[in-house]
């Protein structure tokens, strides 16, 4: 626009008209005064800018040139050349998460055999109580032997005590490898759902990282002035996608579960079985044990008995041979005796020989003796005679008395 151009048409013959017509002309004026005033200062800078290039030029000195700012359409077509970067990366690494995924829950316990993870179960369960195990046994032959050995010194009711705890600790420790198989079964199972979670949830959070690169991949595309029907198509085409990859990853983290359940399952009743099994056997080697514990000790009782029967029988002789001794001392001296007197007869003997009045006092006194010793006889024969008259004397009457006095004389 130009005031040339206004001059050049007819003014209107009205007041009000020309009074309307002049103020929009004097706003046209104002408009054009202040758009020049913003464009002289933009077409200084250059020239002065170009006096200073000029004169570093001259001076020789290198000036560096002013970059230029971006403009909004390079900004944005980088922003949706990230975008495009990002949002293959996040479905790339979607894809190899449900691989990963789909492969495990494929490959989840095939062809394995719940008697051979049983197998492996208990021989950790053995391993982890073996050195307990061990000891018990080492402890347990210990008290037996000492029970067994044991001196009249020694408490059997001790000893016994101790060799029927070690017993029951042997007991106690194969009951805690059975629990221990137990355990070792839950934590397994626990450990293998873990497991798939894991990978399911890796798999979803995958899935939804790509979802989120492809709705700023949509938001990138608007700004770089792609077709609306272009990144609507391509974020709701991404978007179904990602959301049946977010839910197959459910799904199969799900039949994972299922599967591990099952064969678990298995596991558990063999493990079940197997260490009711070492309960048992625990049980009867305790018993046996305990079987052991007694025989030592009718063993010990048995010796400590005989030490004592002949420890008794040791003493008894000895006191024995104390009271032999006073009298083979008391027969040792009549003895003695005996063989002075015999020497004394013999001595007087032959000195009778050679004296006779000698001799005939001793025949004298020898018959003496003999006398001196027939006459209790002949008394005892008088006494019984006498007793025996006196019986018949009271069995026969007065008459008979008299009649039987002639007789009598």
């Amino acid at each position: 626009l130009s005031v040339q151009a206004f001059q050049l048409r007819p003014l209107p013959r009205y007041r009000g008209t020309m009074t309307r017509f002049a103020v929009v002309l004097a706003v046209m004026l104002a408009t054009l005064a202040v758009v020049g005033a913003q464009d002289q200062p933009s077409q200084q800078a250059p020239a002065v800018d170009n006096d200073e290039k000029d004169v570093k030029n001259s001076d020789g000195a290198a000036a560096p040139s002013k970059e230029s700012k971006p403009s909004k359409e390079e900004l944005a077509k980088k922003a949706l050349a990230e975008a495009e970067a990002k949002q293959k990366d996040a479905v790339e690494s979607a894809h190899q998460a449900m691989s990963k995924l789909e492969e495990y829950v494929a490959h989840l316990y095939a062809g394995a055999k719940a008697t051979n993870v049983v197998d492996a179960i208990q021989q950790g369960a053995g391993q982890t109580v073996q050195s307990e195990m061990q000891d018990a046994k080492k402890a347990l032959h210990g008290h037996l032997s000492a029970l067994s050995k044991a001196k009249a010194g020694n408490s059997l009711d001790d000893l016994e005590d101790k060799a029927l705890k070690a017993t029951e600790s042997l007991r106690q420790i194969s009951r805690r490898q059975a629990r221990e198989m137990r355990e070792i079964v839950s934590q397994m199972l626990r450990d293998k759902k873990s497991e798939a979670r894991d990978l399911s949830r890796q798999g979803r959070s995958a899935a939804s990282v790509a979802l989120k690169a492809a709705h700023a991949l949509e938001t990138a595309q608007r700004h770089a002035g792609v077709h609306e029907s272009v990144y609507e198509r391509k974020y709701g085409d991404a978007e179904d996608t990602l959301e049946r990859m977010e839910d197959h990853a459910q799904d199969l983290g799900d039949r994972a579960d299922d599967k591990i359940e099952a064969f678990f399952s298995k596991v558990a009743q063999e493990v079940e079985r197997r260490s009711d099994s070492v309960d048992d056997e625990a049980t009867h080697r305790a018993k046996g044990l305990r079987h052991e514990v007694a025989q030592a000790r009718e063993k010990a009782e048995a010796a400590v008995a005989a030490a004592k029967r002949a420890d008794q029988a040791a003493h008894a002789k000895q006191a024995h041979e104390k009271a032999e001794q006073p009298k083979s001392d008391d027969r040792a001296a009549p003895a003695q005796k005996d063989g002075d007197k015999k020497d004394a007869d013999s001595a007087s003997t032959s000195s009778g020989a050679s004296d006779p009045s000698t001799v005939a006092d001793s025949v004298d006194l020898a018959s003496t003796e003999s006398a001196a010793a027939a006459f209790p006889m002949v008394a005892f024969c008088a006494f019984c005679s006498l007793v025996a008259v006196a019986g018949l004397v009271r069995r026969f009457s007065p008459r008979s008395v008299r009649d039987a006095a002639p007789l009598l004389g």
